[in-house]
Protein backbone atom coordinates (compact mmCIF):
# COMPACT_ATOMS: atom_id res chain seq x y z
CA UNK A 1 0.00 0.00 0.00
CA UNK A 2 3.20 2.46 0.45
CA UNK A 3 4.04 2.11 -3.08
CA UNK A 4 0.45 3.25 -4.01
CA UNK A 5 0.52 6.29 -2.21
CA UNK A 6 3.64 7.22 -3.12
CA UNK A 7 2.72 7.80 -6.51
CA UNK A 8 -0.27 9.90 -5.44
CA UNK A 9 1.26 12.16 -2.99
CA UNK A 10 0.69 15.53 -4.36
CA UNK A 11 -1.76 15.05 -7.37
CA UNK A 12 -4.04 17.25 -5.60
CA UNK A 13 -3.69 20.94 -4.94
CA UNK A 14 -5.60 22.05 -2.31
CA UNK A 15 -6.61 25.72 -1.20
CA UNK A 16 -7.46 25.13 2.71
CA UNK A 17 -10.87 26.07 3.87
CA UNK A 18 -11.85 23.98 7.01
CA UNK A 19 -8.93 21.66 6.32
CA UNK A 20 -11.28 18.43 6.62
CA UNK A 21 -10.44 16.89 3.58
CA UNK A 22 -6.81 17.76 3.10
CA UNK A 23 -4.37 15.27 4.46
CA UNK A 24 -1.49 17.03 6.31
CA UNK A 25 1.46 15.27 5.40
CA UNK A 26 0.93 14.15 1.85
CA UNK A 27 -1.36 16.49 -0.27
CA UNK A 28 -0.13 19.92 -1.73
CA UNK A 29 -0.99 23.11 -0.07
CA UNK A 30 0.30 26.00 0.92
CA UNK A 31 2.58 25.51 -1.76
CA UNK A 32 4.54 22.33 -0.48
CA UNK A 33 3.78 18.42 0.46
CA UNK A 34 4.85 18.37 4.07
CA UNK A 35 6.38 14.58 3.32
CA UNK A 36 8.63 15.28 0.98
CA UNK A 37 9.72 18.89 1.75
CA UNK A 38 10.33 17.55 5.93
CA UNK A 39 11.73 13.77 5.73
CA UNK A 40 13.10 14.23 9.07
CA UNK A 41 9.99 14.82 11.04
CA UNK A 42 7.48 12.82 8.89
CA UNK A 43 9.72 9.64 9.52
CA UNK A 44 8.30 10.09 13.21
CA UNK A 45 4.42 11.41 13.06
CA UNK A 46 1.90 8.16 14.03
CA UNK A 47 -0.79 8.36 11.49
CA UNK A 48 0.79 9.73 7.99
CA UNK A 49 -3.20 10.21 6.82
CA UNK A 50 -4.51 12.74 9.16
CA UNK A 51 -6.43 16.18 7.50
CA UNK A 52 -4.81 19.29 8.22
CA UNK A 53 -8.50 19.89 10.45
CA UNK A 54 -7.27 16.76 12.90
CA UNK A 55 -3.57 18.06 13.38
CA UNK A 56 -4.73 21.60 13.72
CA UNK A 57 -7.59 20.61 16.41
CA UNK A 58 -4.71 18.73 19.12
CA UNK A 59 -1.18 19.49 20.61
CA UNK A 60 1.09 19.20 17.15
CA UNK A 61 3.72 17.36 19.95
CA UNK A 62 1.06 14.32 19.97
CA UNK A 63 1.45 13.35 16.26
CA UNK A 64 5.10 12.77 16.51
CA UNK A 65 6.91 9.47 18.31
CA UNK A 66 9.77 10.74 20.24
CA UNK A 67 12.50 11.37 20.92
CA UNK A 68 13.10 13.78 17.56
CA UNK A 69 16.47 13.51 16.14
CA UNK A 70 17.87 17.00 16.16
CA UNK A 71 17.04 18.04 12.38
CA UNK A 72 13.42 16.94 13.01
CA UNK A 73 13.11 19.08 16.08
CA UNK A 74 14.08 22.11 13.81
CA UNK A 75 11.08 21.02 11.23
CA UNK A 76 9.21 20.42 14.38
CA UNK A 77 9.41 23.72 14.84
CA UNK A 78 9.00 25.65 11.61
CA UNK A 79 5.48 23.07 11.00
CA UNK A 80 4.01 24.31 14.64
CA UNK A 81 5.05 27.89 13.65
CA UNK A 82 3.16 27.26 10.51
CA UNK A 83 0.36 25.73 12.30
CA UNK A 84 -0.10 28.66 14.71
CA UNK A 85 -0.35 31.16 11.89
CA UNK A 86 -2.98 28.90 10.12
CA UNK A 87 -6.58 29.61 10.13
CA UNK A 88 -9.56 27.35 9.39
CA UNK A 89 -12.94 28.24 8.33
CA UNK A 90 -15.78 26.59 10.00
CA UNK A 91 -17.40 25.77 6.89
CA UNK A 92 -17.10 22.14 5.85
CA UNK A 93 -15.15 20.91 2.82
CA UNK A 94 -11.90 22.76 1.17
CA UNK A 95 -11.38 23.62 -2.68
CA UNK A 96 -9.06 20.70 -4.70
CA UNK A 97 -7.98 20.58 -7.84
CA UNK A 98 -6.54 17.68 -9.78
CA UNK A 99 -2.79 18.36 -10.72
CA UNK A 100 -2.12 15.84 -13.19
CA UNK A 101 1.15 16.07 -15.10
Amino acid sequence: MAAASSWTTGIAKCDLVSGTSVLYWDDLWNGRVRSVSHTHICAHVFDRNESVAVIFAKLFEDCFKLPLTYDSYGEFLELREELDALTLSGQFGDNLELHLE
